[in-house]
């Protein structure tokens, strides 16, 4: 079984970076001393929170957004669509579909649904950046 703290190690700041970018509401700014992100869930407001505190469990509720947000963001621009089927996540990776069952997720604050979903965009990413 796969914690949600194991997930969350997973998530460098590289492959936080390009969730943001995909996720609709989102934006970055870097500077030298830090990286912050900015969640935007109406015109007139804005919430900024550095990258570090991104998996308190205050900020839960704007991790969960960006996870989905990105997924519709990944599935608008990409023909591999990330779906959602009989209690898991399925990913077309070159032809062969990648399997992320909600059982093998262990959740503290985030859905099991989640869960899967972020260990799936981890590997989209890792790839990605280490490319």
């Amino acid at each position: 079984m796969i914690t949600e703290q194991e997930l969350k190690a997973m998530c460098t700041p590289d492959i936080i970076k390009k969730m943001v970018e995909l996720a609709e509401g989102f934006e970055i700014r870097q500077s030298i001393s830090c990286s912050m992100f900015y969640f935007k869930p109406q015109p007139q407001v804005t919430t900024s929170i550095h990258t570090k505190d991104l998996f308190d469990s205050d900020n839960t509720l704007i991790f969960s957004t960006l996870i989905h947000r990105t997924c519709e963001g990944w599935n608008k621009l990409n023909s591999k669509l990330i779906i959602s089927v009989d209690n898991r996540i399925i990913y077309d990776e070159c032809g062969a579909n990648k399997n992320y069952a909600y059982k093998n997720y262990q959740p503290e604050n985030l859905t099991q649904l989640e869960l899967a979903l972020l260990h799936c965009l981890i590997e989209i990413f890792k790839s990605e950046v280490a490319g």
